[in-house]
């Protein structure tokens, strides 16, 4: 009876083992926590402003040196150097080839802009 009952409990172990190794191996939302909780300046073109709250589409410059934001289909700013480089990663990586960033903050005085990754 003992070793029947160890055996039982080996199966249900190695049966919960195997569903908590699928479960892990789901794929997430987003595998880029370097890339979600990083707050990136943006720089405004000339005659363009941001709004504090609003969504922008970012997709990658021409020569991928650098990030550009899009209202619609207007140019209103761009992201350059080490923030760039990850969030071009990132646009890369994704099936659309664009991201979408938050606007949290705009500085009254410079017009640049704190902006941040949307995840959903």
């Amino acid at each position: 009876m003992g070793d029947n009952f160890l055996k039982r409990q080996t199966a249900n172990f190695q049966k919960g083992r195997d569903q908590a190794a699928v479960e892990y191996s789901r794929p997430t939302l987003f595998d880029r926590p370097e890339v979600s909780s990083t707050v990136y300046t943006v720089l405004p073109i000339e005659n363009c402003e941001f709004k504090d709250g609003e969504t922008l589409l970012v997709v990658a410059s021409d020569d991928r040196q650098s990030a550009v934001l899009a209202r619609g289909h207007i140019k209103v700013g761009m992201i350059d150097g080490d923030g760039a480089k990850s969030l071009l990663d990132a646009i890369e990586a994704s099936p659309s080839g664009l991201a979408e960033l938050h606007i949290t903050e705009v500085s009254g005085l410079s017009g640049l802009a704190k902006a941040m990754f949307v995840t959903e």
